[in-house]
Protein backbone atom coordinates (compact mmCIF):
# COMPACT_ATOMS: atom_id res chain seq x y z
CA UNK A 1 0.00 0.00 0.00
CA UNK A 2 1.34 3.46 -0.91
CA UNK A 3 1.08 6.01 1.88
CA UNK A 4 0.04 9.56 1.01
CA UNK A 5 2.40 12.34 2.07
CA UNK A 6 0.28 13.57 4.99
CA UNK A 7 0.06 10.14 6.53
CA UNK A 8 3.74 9.60 5.71
CA UNK A 9 4.73 12.65 7.77
CA UNK A 10 2.68 11.44 10.73
CA UNK A 11 4.16 7.98 10.32
CA UNK A 12 7.77 9.19 10.19
CA UNK A 13 7.33 11.47 13.22
CA UNK A 14 6.00 8.50 15.16
CA UNK A 15 8.79 6.32 13.74
CA UNK A 16 11.55 8.65 14.95
CA UNK A 17 10.15 8.50 18.46
CA UNK A 18 10.05 4.72 18.33
CA UNK A 19 13.52 4.54 16.85
CA UNK A 20 15.07 6.74 19.51
CA UNK A 21 13.18 5.77 22.63
CA UNK A 22 11.60 2.32 22.36
CA UNK A 23 15.02 0.71 22.38
CA UNK A 24 18.30 1.75 23.94
CA UNK A 25 19.71 4.38 21.59
CA UNK A 26 23.23 3.29 22.49
CA UNK A 27 22.64 -0.43 21.90
CA UNK A 28 25.45 -1.42 19.50
CA UNK A 29 24.49 -5.06 19.06
CA UNK A 30 24.22 -6.48 15.59
CA UNK A 31 20.45 -6.82 15.81
CA UNK A 32 19.99 -3.21 17.00
CA UNK A 33 22.18 -1.71 14.26
CA UNK A 34 20.48 -3.81 11.59
CA UNK A 35 17.03 -2.87 12.86
CA UNK A 36 17.77 0.85 12.94
CA UNK A 37 19.31 0.71 9.46
CA UNK A 38 16.31 -1.17 8.12
CA UNK A 39 13.89 1.40 9.49
CA UNK A 40 15.78 4.37 8.03
CA UNK A 41 16.21 2.77 4.61
CA UNK A 42 12.55 1.71 4.64
CA UNK A 43 11.42 5.30 5.12
CA UNK A 44 13.78 6.86 2.55
CA UNK A 45 13.11 4.23 -0.12
CA UNK A 46 9.35 4.13 0.45
CA UNK A 47 7.18 4.66 -2.64
CA UNK A 48 5.58 7.72 -1.04
CA UNK A 49 8.87 9.60 -1.51
CA UNK A 50 8.78 8.79 -5.22
CA UNK A 51 12.51 8.28 -5.56
CA UNK A 52 13.62 11.47 -3.73
CA UNK A 53 14.42 13.49 -6.84
CA UNK A 54 16.30 16.66 -5.90
CA UNK A 55 14.19 19.78 -5.81
CA UNK A 56 10.85 18.01 -5.44
CA UNK A 57 8.46 18.12 -2.50
CA UNK A 58 9.43 14.55 -1.66
CA UNK A 59 13.08 15.63 -1.55
CA UNK A 60 12.19 18.24 1.09
CA UNK A 61 10.26 15.63 3.09
CA UNK A 62 13.30 13.33 3.09
CA UNK A 63 15.53 16.23 4.20
CA UNK A 64 13.15 17.07 7.07
CA UNK A 65 13.13 13.42 8.15
CA UNK A 66 16.94 13.31 8.32
CA UNK A 67 17.07 16.69 10.11
CA UNK A 68 14.69 15.39 12.80
CA UNK A 69 16.92 12.38 13.41
CA UNK A 70 20.02 14.57 13.65
CA UNK A 71 18.22 16.75 16.19
CA UNK A 72 17.01 13.83 18.28
CA UNK A 73 20.47 12.23 18.15
CA UNK A 74 21.85 15.23 20.01
CA UNK A 75 23.75 16.84 17.14
CA UNK A 76 24.03 20.61 17.03
CA UNK A 77 23.56 22.87 14.04
CA UNK A 78 26.24 25.07 12.49
CA UNK A 79 23.82 26.96 10.27
CA UNK A 80 22.08 30.27 10.83
CA UNK A 81 18.64 30.34 12.46
CA UNK A 82 19.44 27.06 14.23
CA UNK A 83 18.31 24.99 11.27
CA UNK A 84 19.78 21.68 10.15
CA UNK A 85 18.92 22.28 6.49
CA UNK A 86 21.16 24.30 4.19
CA UNK A 87 19.09 25.31 1.13
CA UNK A 88 20.65 25.85 -2.26
CA UNK A 89 19.24 26.55 -5.69
CA UNK A 90 20.21 24.81 -8.90
CA UNK A 91 19.24 24.81 -12.56
CA UNK A 92 17.28 21.64 -13.16
CA UNK A 93 16.49 22.18 -16.82
CA UNK A 94 14.51 24.41 -19.12
CA UNK A 95 10.94 25.44 -19.81
CA UNK A 96 9.43 26.45 -23.15
CA UNK A 97 7.48 29.71 -23.02
CA UNK A 98 4.53 30.69 -25.20
CA UNK A 99 6.79 32.94 -27.25
CA UNK A 100 8.11 30.24 -29.59
CA UNK A 101 6.98 30.53 -33.19
CA UNK A 102 7.93 29.46 -36.69
CA UNK A 103 6.43 30.44 -40.02
CA UNK A 104 7.23 29.92 -43.69
CA UNK A 105 6.06 32.67 -46.05
CA UNK A 106 3.80 33.83 -43.19
CA UNK A 107 2.19 30.36 -42.88
CA UNK A 108 2.18 29.73 -39.13
CA UNK A 109 3.35 26.28 -38.03
CA UNK A 110 2.46 24.43 -34.83
CA UNK A 111 4.80 24.03 -31.88
CA UNK A 112 5.50 20.35 -31.02
CA UNK A 113 3.70 19.07 -34.13
CA UNK A 114 5.68 20.94 -36.79
CA UNK A 115 8.69 22.26 -34.92
CA UNK A 116 10.39 22.62 -31.55
CA UNK A 117 13.49 24.46 -30.32
CA UNK A 118 16.61 22.56 -29.30
CA UNK A 119 18.36 22.91 -25.96
CA UNK A 120 21.33 24.87 -27.25
CA UNK A 121 19.22 27.43 -29.10
CA UNK A 122 19.67 31.14 -28.51
CA UNK A 123 16.70 33.09 -27.18
CA UNK A 124 16.35 35.19 -30.28
CA UNK A 125 14.22 36.08 -33.25
CA UNK A 126 15.48 35.83 -36.80
CA UNK A 127 14.13 35.80 -40.32
CA UNK A 128 15.49 35.25 -43.78
CA UNK A 129 15.47 33.05 -46.85
CA UNK A 130 16.02 29.32 -46.40
CA UNK A 131 19.34 28.00 -47.72
CA UNK A 132 19.81 24.23 -47.95
CA UNK A 133 23.36 23.20 -46.95
CA UNK A 134 22.97 19.42 -47.12
CA UNK A 135 24.37 17.72 -44.03
CA UNK A 136 26.24 20.86 -43.02
CA UNK A 137 29.71 19.31 -42.84
CA UNK A 138 33.12 19.72 -44.41
CA UNK A 139 35.44 16.70 -44.79
CA UNK A 140 38.41 17.90 -46.88
CA UNK A 141 40.27 14.56 -46.61
CA UNK A 142 37.45 12.98 -48.61
CA UNK A 143 36.76 15.97 -50.89
CA UNK A 144 33.34 16.51 -49.33
CA UNK A 145 32.10 20.02 -48.58
CA UNK A 146 28.45 21.01 -48.21
CA UNK A 147 29.50 24.68 -48.16
CA UNK A 148 31.67 24.63 -51.30
CA UNK A 149 29.20 26.52 -53.49
CA UNK A 150 27.46 28.49 -50.77
CA UNK A 151 26.17 31.92 -51.71
CA UNK A 152 23.70 33.63 -49.44
CA UNK A 153 22.57 36.85 -47.83
CA UNK A 154 23.57 37.76 -44.28
CA UNK A 155 20.08 36.93 -43.00
CA UNK A 156 19.93 33.40 -44.42
CA UNK A 157 18.50 30.59 -42.32
CA UNK A 158 20.38 27.33 -42.96
CA UNK A 159 18.52 24.03 -43.40
CA UNK A 160 20.68 21.08 -42.33
CA UNK A 161 19.96 17.37 -42.55
CA UNK A 162 20.64 15.17 -39.54
CA UNK A 163 22.93 12.16 -39.84
CA UNK A 164 25.63 11.55 -42.46
CA UNK A 165 25.58 11.31 -46.27
CA UNK A 166 25.82 7.83 -47.78
CA UNK A 167 29.16 8.59 -49.45
CA UNK A 168 30.79 9.09 -46.03
CA UNK A 169 29.15 6.32 -44.01
CA UNK A 170 31.90 3.79 -44.76
CA UNK A 171 34.81 6.21 -44.28
CA UNK A 172 35.38 5.51 -40.58
CA UNK A 173 35.10 9.17 -39.67
CA UNK A 174 35.02 10.42 -36.06
CA UNK A 175 31.43 10.39 -34.75
CA UNK A 176 31.42 14.13 -34.05
CA UNK A 177 30.76 14.84 -37.75
CA UNK A 178 27.12 13.81 -37.27
CA UNK A 179 26.69 15.64 -33.95
CA UNK A 180 24.38 18.64 -33.92
CA UNK A 181 26.85 20.79 -31.97
CA UNK A 182 29.50 20.28 -34.64
CA UNK A 183 27.07 21.12 -37.44
CA UNK A 184 25.80 24.19 -35.58
CA UNK A 185 29.31 25.49 -35.00
CA UNK A 186 30.19 24.99 -38.67
CA UNK A 187 26.98 26.69 -39.83
CA UNK A 188 27.50 29.71 -37.58
CA UNK A 189 31.04 29.96 -38.91
CA UNK A 190 29.56 30.28 -42.40
CA UNK A 191 27.18 33.05 -41.35
CA UNK A 192 23.87 31.35 -40.55
CA UNK A 193 21.37 33.67 -38.85
CA UNK A 194 19.30 30.67 -37.76
CA UNK A 195 19.38 26.90 -38.16
CA UNK A 196 16.63 24.42 -38.99
CA UNK A 197 17.38 20.71 -38.75
CA UNK A 198 15.35 18.23 -40.79
CA UNK A 199 15.56 14.48 -41.00
CA UNK A 200 17.57 13.03 -43.88
CA UNK A 201 15.89 11.06 -46.63
CA UNK A 202 17.03 7.61 -45.46
CA UNK A 203 15.42 8.22 -42.06
CA UNK A 204 17.86 6.08 -40.05
CA UNK A 205 19.10 8.95 -37.85
CA UNK A 206 17.48 9.90 -34.55
CA UNK A 207 15.06 12.80 -34.26
CA UNK A 208 16.62 15.58 -32.15
CA UNK A 209 14.51 16.28 -29.09
CA UNK A 210 14.05 19.11 -26.64
CA UNK A 211 15.10 17.67 -23.28
CA UNK A 212 13.45 19.61 -20.46
CA UNK A 213 15.99 18.26 -17.96
CA UNK A 214 18.98 19.43 -19.98
CA UNK A 215 20.25 22.99 -19.57
CA UNK A 216 22.73 24.06 -22.25
CA UNK A 217 24.68 27.22 -22.80
CA UNK A 218 23.11 28.89 -25.83
CA UNK A 219 24.75 29.29 -29.22
CA UNK A 220 24.54 32.62 -31.05
CA UNK A 221 21.49 31.88 -33.23
CA UNK A 222 18.06 30.25 -32.82
CA UNK A 223 18.04 26.52 -33.58
CA UNK A 224 14.92 24.45 -34.21
CA UNK A 225 13.97 21.03 -35.57
CA UNK A 226 11.27 20.86 -38.24
CA UNK A 227 8.95 17.88 -38.52
CA UNK A 228 5.55 17.03 -39.98
CA UNK A 229 4.03 19.66 -42.25
CA UNK A 230 6.98 22.02 -41.76
CA UNK A 231 9.50 19.41 -42.91
CA UNK A 232 7.43 18.59 -45.98
CA UNK A 233 7.18 22.25 -46.90
CA UNK A 234 10.93 22.79 -46.45
CA UNK A 235 11.77 19.76 -48.62
CA UNK A 236 9.63 21.06 -51.47
CA UNK A 237 11.19 23.18 -54.22
CA UNK A 238 9.35 26.31 -53.08
CA UNK A 239 11.40 29.32 -52.10
CA UNK A 240 10.66 29.99 -48.45
CA UNK A 241 11.16 32.98 -46.19
CA UNK A 242 11.36 31.81 -42.57
CA UNK A 243 10.56 33.64 -39.35
CA UNK A 244 11.75 32.00 -36.14
CA UNK A 245 11.37 33.04 -32.51
CA UNK A 246 12.78 30.98 -29.64
CA UNK A 247 12.38 31.65 -25.92
CA UNK A 248 13.50 29.14 -23.29
CA UNK A 249 13.59 29.71 -19.54
CA UNK A 250 15.69 27.94 -16.97
CA UNK A 251 13.89 25.87 -14.35
CA UNK A 252 15.35 26.63 -10.92
CA UNK A 253 14.78 24.27 -8.00
CA UNK A 254 15.77 24.22 -4.33
CA UNK A 255 17.32 21.29 -2.52
CA UNK A 256 19.08 20.93 0.84
CA UNK A 257 22.17 19.71 2.58
CA UNK A 258 21.21 18.36 6.01
CA UNK A 259 23.99 19.09 8.51
CA UNK A 260 24.46 17.92 12.09
CA UNK A 261 27.44 18.75 14.29
CA UNK A 262 29.05 16.79 17.09
CA UNK A 263 30.93 19.41 19.11
CA UNK A 264 33.80 17.86 21.07
CA UNK A 265 35.48 21.22 21.70
CA UNK A 266 38.31 20.16 19.39
CA UNK A 267 40.40 22.26 17.03
CA UNK A 268 39.93 19.89 14.09
CA UNK A 269 36.86 18.37 12.47
CA UNK A 270 35.99 15.24 10.49
CA UNK A 271 33.23 15.21 7.86
CA UNK A 272 31.15 12.04 7.45
CA UNK A 273 28.44 12.09 4.85
CA UNK A 274 26.55 10.69 1.91
CA UNK A 275 23.86 11.96 -0.43
CA UNK A 276 20.17 11.34 0.26
CA UNK A 277 18.65 12.18 -3.15
CA UNK A 278 17.96 9.73 -5.95
CA UNK A 279 16.43 9.63 -9.46
CA UNK A 280 12.73 10.10 -8.83
CA UNK A 281 10.76 8.20 -11.45
CA UNK A 282 13.66 8.18 -13.89
CA UNK A 283 16.27 10.51 -15.31
CA UNK A 284 18.87 10.65 -18.08
CA UNK A 285 21.25 8.62 -15.89
CA UNK A 286 18.69 5.94 -15.08
CA UNK A 287 19.47 2.50 -16.50
CA UNK A 288 15.77 1.69 -16.64
CA UNK A 289 14.14 1.41 -20.05
CA UNK A 290 10.41 1.75 -20.32
CA UNK A 291 7.66 3.79 -18.73
CA UNK A 292 8.57 6.10 -15.80
CA UNK A 293 8.84 4.13 -12.56
CA UNK A 294 9.80 4.98 -8.99
CA UNK A 295 13.50 4.44 -8.33
CA UNK A 296 13.56 3.67 -4.57
CA UNK A 297 17.34 4.08 -4.21
CA UNK A 298 17.63 1.75 -1.22
CA UNK A 299 21.33 1.18 -1.78
CA UNK A 300 21.90 4.43 -3.68
CA UNK A 301 21.93 6.09 -1.32
CA UNK A 302 19.51 5.43 1.53
CA UNK A 303 22.17 2.97 2.74
CA UNK A 304 24.79 5.73 2.95
CA UNK A 305 22.41 7.98 4.89
CA UNK A 306 21.65 5.12 7.28
CA UNK A 307 25.40 4.58 7.70
CA UNK A 308 25.98 8.28 8.38
CA UNK A 309 23.20 8.33 10.99
CA UNK A 310 24.41 5.13 12.62
CA UNK A 311 27.97 6.45 12.83
CA UNK A 312 26.60 9.63 14.40
CA UNK A 313 24.79 7.54 17.00
CA UNK A 314 27.91 5.49 17.74
CA UNK A 315 30.19 8.52 18.07
CA UNK A 316 27.70 10.40 20.27
CA UNK A 317 27.33 7.38 22.55
CA UNK A 318 31.06 6.64 22.74
CA UNK A 319 31.91 10.25 23.56
CA UNK A 320 35.69 10.06 23.56
CA UNK A 321 36.72 11.63 20.25
CA UNK A 322 39.53 14.12 19.76
CA UNK A 323 37.77 15.62 16.73
CA UNK A 324 34.53 17.42 16.14
CA UNK A 325 32.38 15.74 13.51
CA UNK A 326 30.15 17.19 10.79
CA UNK A 327 27.52 14.72 9.57
CA UNK A 328 26.10 15.77 6.20
CA UNK A 329 23.37 14.27 4.05
CA UNK A 330 24.00 15.95 0.70
CA UNK A 331 21.29 16.99 -1.72
CA UNK A 332 21.32 16.87 -5.53
CA UNK A 333 24.27 14.51 -5.84
CA UNK A 334 22.55 12.80 -8.75
CA UNK A 335 22.27 16.19 -10.50
CA UNK A 336 26.06 16.60 -10.58
CA UNK A 337 27.40 16.59 -6.98
CA UNK A 338 25.66 19.91 -6.47
CA UNK A 339 24.99 19.77 -2.73
CA UNK A 340 28.56 19.00 -1.72
CA UNK A 341 29.81 21.56 -4.23
CA UNK A 342 27.59 24.16 -2.61
CA UNK A 343 28.70 23.25 0.90
CA UNK A 344 32.44 23.46 0.28
CA UNK A 345 32.02 26.83 -1.45
CA UNK A 346 29.71 28.26 1.21
CA UNK A 347 30.73 29.81 4.51
CA UNK A 348 28.72 27.36 6.58
CA UNK A 349 31.90 25.93 8.11
CA UNK A 350 35.56 26.92 8.05
CA UNK A 351 37.21 24.40 5.71
CA UNK A 352 40.62 25.05 7.28
CA UNK A 353 39.34 23.26 10.38
CA UNK A 354 38.44 20.10 8.44
CA UNK A 355 40.95 17.26 8.73
CA UNK A 356 39.41 14.82 6.27
CA UNK A 357 36.13 13.65 4.74
CA UNK A 358 34.62 10.14 4.67
CA UNK A 359 31.96 9.52 2.02
CA UNK A 360 29.39 6.75 2.46
CA UNK A 361 27.77 6.10 -0.91
CA UNK A 362 26.19 2.71 -1.69
CA UNK A 363 27.33 0.62 1.27
CA UNK A 364 24.31 -1.68 1.42
CA UNK A 365 25.07 -4.41 -1.09
CA UNK A 366 28.18 -6.21 0.19
CA UNK A 367 28.42 -9.20 -2.13
CA UNK A 368 28.36 -12.47 -0.21
CA UNK A 369 30.62 -14.13 -2.78
CA UNK A 370 33.35 -11.54 -3.42
CA UNK A 371 32.88 -9.79 -0.04
CA UNK A 372 34.73 -6.65 -1.12
CA UNK A 373 34.51 -3.20 0.42
CA UNK A 374 36.03 -0.69 -1.97
CA UNK A 375 37.87 2.21 -0.36
CA UNK A 376 38.59 4.88 -2.97
CA UNK A 377 40.83 7.91 -2.59
CA UNK A 378 43.72 6.42 -0.60
CA UNK A 379 46.13 8.53 -2.64
CA UNK A 380 44.68 11.74 -1.12
CA UNK A 381 46.87 11.32 1.98
CA UNK A 382 50.08 9.33 2.52
CA UNK A 383 48.63 8.17 5.85
CA UNK A 384 45.55 6.37 4.53
CA UNK A 385 47.18 3.08 3.56
CA UNK A 386 48.73 2.54 6.97
CA UNK A 387 45.45 3.27 8.80
CA UNK A 388 43.54 0.90 6.54
CA UNK A 389 46.17 -1.79 7.07
CA UNK A 390 45.88 -1.69 10.88
CA UNK A 391 42.06 -1.69 10.87
CA UNK A 392 40.83 -5.29 10.99
CA UNK A 393 38.33 -6.34 8.33
CA UNK A 394 37.35 -9.82 9.46
CA UNK A 395 34.17 -10.25 7.43
CA UNK A 396 35.16 -8.76 4.08
CA UNK A 397 38.16 -7.85 1.97
CA UNK A 398 39.26 -4.25 1.46
CA UNK A 399 39.96 -3.25 -2.11
CA UNK A 400 41.97 -0.01 -2.10
CA UNK A 401 42.11 2.53 -4.92
CA UNK A 402 44.47 5.51 -4.85
CA UNK A 403 42.39 7.46 -7.37
CA UNK A 404 40.32 10.35 -6.04
CA UNK A 405 37.75 9.91 -8.80
CA UNK A 406 34.57 7.92 -8.37
CA UNK A 407 31.80 10.36 -9.21
CA UNK A 408 30.57 11.07 -5.70
CA UNK A 409 30.55 13.85 -3.11
CA UNK A 410 34.05 13.29 -1.75
CA UNK A 411 35.54 14.78 -4.92
CA UNK A 412 34.41 18.30 -3.99
CA UNK A 413 36.31 18.05 -0.69
CA UNK A 414 39.34 16.65 -2.48
CA UNK A 415 39.28 19.67 -4.78
CA UNK A 416 39.69 21.83 -1.66
CA UNK A 417 42.92 19.93 -0.88
CA UNK A 418 41.35 17.79 1.85
CA UNK A 419 42.09 14.08 2.30
CA UNK A 420 39.08 11.94 1.41
CA UNK A 421 37.92 8.34 1.37
CA UNK A 422 34.93 6.89 -0.44
CA UNK A 423 33.42 3.70 1.06
CA UNK A 424 31.51 1.69 -1.51
CA UNK A 425 30.29 -1.92 -1.89
CA UNK A 426 30.24 -1.76 -5.68
CA UNK A 427 28.03 -1.41 -8.74
CA UNK A 428 25.33 -4.06 -9.11
CA UNK A 429 22.66 -5.00 -11.64
CA UNK A 430 20.04 -2.86 -9.87
CA UNK A 431 22.12 0.32 -9.89
CA UNK A 432 19.99 3.28 -11.06
CA UNK A 433 17.00 1.03 -11.65
CA UNK A 434 13.60 0.62 -9.95
CA UNK A 435 14.89 -2.74 -8.66
CA UNK A 436 17.19 -1.04 -6.10
CA UNK A 437 14.87 -2.02 -3.23
CA UNK A 438 15.29 -2.63 0.48
CA UNK A 439 14.78 -6.39 0.19
CA UNK A 440 18.16 -6.64 -1.57
CA UNK A 441 20.13 -4.82 1.13
CA UNK A 442 22.69 -7.00 2.90
CA UNK A 443 22.11 -5.87 6.49
CA UNK A 444 24.73 -8.21 7.94
CA UNK A 445 27.25 -6.69 5.55
CA UNK A 446 26.04 -3.21 6.54
CA UNK A 447 26.65 -4.03 10.20
CA UNK A 448 30.22 -5.19 9.53
CA UNK A 449 30.97 -2.06 7.49
CA UNK A 450 29.66 0.21 10.26
CA UNK A 451 31.82 -1.55 12.84
CA UNK A 452 34.81 -1.33 10.50
CA UNK A 453 34.41 2.39 9.78
CA UNK A 454 33.87 3.10 13.48
CA UNK A 455 37.14 1.32 14.34
CA UNK A 456 38.85 3.07 11.43
CA UNK A 457 37.78 6.46 12.82
CA UNK A 458 39.17 5.61 16.25
CA UNK A 459 42.49 4.63 14.63
CA UNK A 460 42.79 7.95 12.81
CA UNK A 461 41.23 10.14 15.51
CA UNK A 462 44.54 11.27 17.01
CA UNK A 463 46.10 12.26 13.68
CA UNK A 464 46.13 15.39 11.55
CA UNK A 465 46.45 14.13 8.00
CA UNK A 466 48.63 15.69 5.30
CA UNK A 467 47.04 16.07 1.89
CA UNK A 468 48.54 14.57 -1.25
CA UNK A 469 47.48 14.75 -4.87
CA UNK A 470 45.82 11.51 -5.90
CA UNK A 471 45.75 10.09 -9.42
CA UNK A 472 42.93 11.46 -11.57
CA UNK A 473 41.57 10.04 -14.79
CA UNK A 474 42.64 12.38 -17.59
CA UNK A 475 39.61 11.38 -19.64
CA UNK A 476 37.12 12.19 -16.89
CA UNK A 477 34.29 14.14 -18.50
CA UNK A 478 35.63 13.55 -22.02
CA UNK A 479 34.25 11.29 -24.71
CA UNK A 480 36.12 8.10 -25.33
CA UNK A 481 36.41 9.03 -29.01
CA UNK A 482 38.72 11.95 -28.17
CA UNK A 483 42.22 11.32 -29.48
CA UNK A 484 43.85 13.83 -27.13
CA UNK A 485 43.45 14.85 -23.50
CA UNK A 486 44.03 18.30 -22.08
CA UNK A 487 44.57 16.86 -18.62
CA UNK A 488 41.82 18.57 -16.65
CA UNK A 489 38.78 17.62 -14.62
CA UNK A 490 35.75 19.72 -15.66
CA UNK A 491 33.62 21.36 -13.00
CA UNK A 492 30.25 19.75 -13.70
CA UNK A 493 28.46 22.07 -11.27
CA UNK A 494 29.44 25.18 -13.25
CA UNK A 495 26.55 26.62 -15.26
CA UNK A 496 28.21 29.70 -16.75
CA UNK A 497 29.63 30.19 -20.21
CA UNK A 498 32.76 28.21 -20.97
CA UNK A 499 34.25 25.21 -19.21
CA UNK A 500 35.46 25.66 -15.64
CA UNK A 501 38.52 23.67 -14.57
CA UNK A 502 37.90 21.77 -11.34
CA UNK A 503 41.37 20.22 -11.25
CA UNK A 504 44.43 19.60 -13.41
CA UNK A 505 46.19 16.29 -13.89
CA UNK A 506 49.75 16.23 -12.61
CA UNK A 507 52.28 16.61 -15.44
CA UNK A 508 49.50 16.79 -18.02
CA UNK A 509 49.38 19.29 -20.92
CA UNK A 510 47.21 21.74 -18.96
CA UNK A 511 49.41 21.83 -15.86
CA UNK A 512 52.60 22.03 -17.92
CA UNK A 513 51.20 25.04 -19.78
CA UNK A 514 50.10 26.83 -16.60
CA UNK A 515 46.34 26.23 -16.64
CA UNK A 516 45.03 26.22 -13.08
CA UNK A 517 42.02 25.23 -11.03
CA UNK A 518 39.07 27.60 -11.48
CA UNK A 519 40.27 28.83 -14.87
CA UNK A 520 37.41 29.04 -17.37
CA UNK A 521 38.26 27.83 -20.87
CA UNK A 522 36.41 29.82 -23.55
CA UNK A 523 38.37 28.88 -26.67
CA UNK A 524 40.71 26.09 -27.81
CA UNK A 525 42.63 26.73 -31.02
CA UNK A 526 39.93 28.10 -33.38
CA UNK A 527 37.06 26.44 -31.52
CA UNK A 528 34.83 28.38 -29.15
CA UNK A 529 34.01 26.57 -25.92
CA UNK A 530 30.64 27.58 -24.49
CA UNK A 531 30.12 24.45 -22.34
CA UNK A 532 31.46 20.95 -21.71
CA UNK A 533 29.93 19.64 -24.94
CA UNK A 534 31.72 22.17 -27.10
CA UNK A 535 34.90 21.38 -25.16
CA UNK A 536 34.59 17.71 -26.08
CA UNK A 537 33.95 18.58 -29.72
CA UNK A 538 37.06 20.77 -29.73
CA UNK A 539 39.15 17.92 -28.33
CA UNK A 540 37.92 15.59 -31.05
CA UNK A 541 39.20 17.99 -33.69
CA UNK A 542 42.70 18.30 -32.21
CA UNK A 543 45.69 15.98 -32.47
CA UNK A 544 48.31 14.74 -30.07
CA UNK A 545 51.52 16.75 -30.41
CA UNK A 546 49.65 19.78 -31.73
CA UNK A 547 50.46 23.18 -30.21
CA UNK A 548 47.35 25.29 -29.67
CA UNK A 549 46.32 28.52 -28.01
CA UNK A 550 43.83 28.13 -25.18
CA UNK A 551 41.91 31.26 -24.18
CA UNK A 552 40.91 31.30 -20.53
CA UNK A 553 39.27 33.66 -18.08
CA UNK A 554 41.12 33.96 -14.77
CA UNK A 555 39.89 36.37 -12.12
CA UNK A 556 37.89 38.25 -14.80
CA UNK A 557 40.99 38.65 -16.99
CA UNK A 558 41.35 36.99 -20.39
CA UNK A 559 44.62 35.13 -20.91
CA UNK A 560 46.07 33.29 -23.90
CA UNK A 561 48.06 30.17 -23.02
CA UNK A 562 50.11 28.01 -25.40
CA UNK A 563 49.46 24.31 -24.79
CA UNK A 564 51.31 21.36 -26.27
CA UNK A 565 48.90 18.43 -26.45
Amino acid sequence: MVLNIRFFLIFTTFFIGVLLHAQSWCDSSRSAIKERAYDIIAVLSHDSLKGREAGTYQDSVAAAFIADIFRETGLYTVLENHTYKQPFKFINGIKVTKNNSFSLNDIKLDYETDFWPLNMSANKKTEGPLIHVGYGIEVPQHNYNDYADLSHSESAVFVIKTGMPDVLKDKDLPPYYSDLDFKISTAIGHGASGIIFIKSEDGDDEVPELFNWHYRQAVDVPVIYADGRAAEMIKSKTSWHAKIAVELETEVRTSYNVIGYLDNDATSTIVIGGHYDHLGTGSPISRHRGAPAIHPGADDNASGVAATIELARLLVCQGYMKHNVLFIAFGAEEKGLLGSHYFVNSEAYDLTKINFMLNMDMVGRLDNDTRKLHIIGTGSSPVWDSIIDITPADHFHVNKSASASGGSDHINFYLKDLPVLFFFTGIHEDYHKPADVIDKINFDGFYYIIKYVNTFISNVDTLILPFSQAPLDQARGQRRSATVALGIMPDHAYSGKGLKVADVVSDGPAENAGIMRNDIIVKMDTHKVRDIYEYMHALNKLEQGQKIKVIIMRNDQQLSIDVLL
